[in-house]
C-alpha cells in the first residue's frame, strides 16, 4: 500500500515537472489603434510581423529563429490589430536573445499565411521599429511574461513611425526602388560627358 502511494507521488511530481517544462516566458506586442501605409499608399492588406534583432552597424534586421518564436505575427489594418509574440523556456536555447537584449519589430509586405520569409532586399517594403524598453526578460520555464507597447520612445530605423498619445499611431513600410535601366544609362552618359569636358580643359 505504502509502495503504491509512493509510486503515485513520484508520478504526480514527474507530471508536475513536465508541466513546468512546457511553460515558458512569453514576450508579446499587441496594438489595436494605428494606420499603415506601404510605399506611401494606405494599406488595406494583412502584413507580416516578426521579432528580431537590429544591427545598427550594418543596418540589417535578423528575425529570431523559428525555434525561438511562436511563429510570425500579423498586422491587420482593417481591424486594426497587430499581434506578434516570442516564446522561450531558457536563455540556453536562445538565439542571441539573452536577458536585456533589445528586441526589434520587423513588419513586411507579405501576408502572414503566405510563408514568405523576411528579406533584406531593398525591393521588399518593410519597417523595423525599436524601443529602449523592449528588452528580453530573464527567460524561465515558469513565467516572466512581458508585454511591449508602442510609446514616445518607439522609433523607426527602417520605414517610418509616428507615435500618438491619443492612440492612433502611424506606421509606414517603404521599399527602396531599384534604379531603372534608363536612369542608369543616363548616369553613364552624364559621366562620359563630364569626363570628356574635363579632358578638354
Amino acid at each position: 500500500m505504502n509502495c503504491t502511494k509512493k509510486t503515485l507521488q513520484i508520478m504526480a511530481l514527474t507530471l508536475v515537472g513536465i508541466a513546468n517544462l512546457a511553460k515558458a516566458s512569453t514576450v508579446t506586442l499587441e496594438d489595436f489603434s494605428f494606420s499603415t501605409t506601404v510605399n506611401g499608399v494606405a494599406n488595406t492588406s494583412v502584413l507580416t510581423a516578426v521579432f528580431g534583432k537590429w544591427n545598427s552597424a550594418s543596418s540589417i534586421f535578423t528575425p529570431f529563429s523559428a525555434s525561438d518564436r511562436s511563429g510570425y505575427g500579423y498586422l491587420d489594418n482593417a481591424s486594426p490589430e497587430l499581434s506578434v509574440s516570442l516564446n522561450q523556456t531558457s536563455q540556453a536555447t536562445g538565439f542571441f536573445i539573452i536577458e536585456g537584449t533589445n528586441i526589434a519589430l520587423g513588419l513586411f509586405n507579405a501576408g502572414d499565411t503566405s510563408g514568405t520569409p523576411w528579406s533584406n532586399s531593398p525591393s521588399m517594403a518593410k519597417a523595423v521599429l525599436t524601443d529602449v524598453s523592449w528588452a528580453a526578460p530573464a527567460w524561465t520555464p515558469t513565467g516572466g511574461d512581458r508585454t511591449f507597447r508602442f510609446s514616445a520612445g518607439t522609433t523607426a530605423v527602417l520605414g517610418t513611425f509616428t507615435y500618438s498619445a491619443s492612440g492612433n499611431d502611424s506606421i509606414g513600410l517603404n521599399a527602396i526602388p531599384e534604379p531603372s535601366s534608363a536612369s542608369l544609362l543616363a548616369l553613364g552618359v552624364a559621366g562620359l560627358v563630364a569626363l570628356r569636358a574635363r579632358r578638354k580643359s
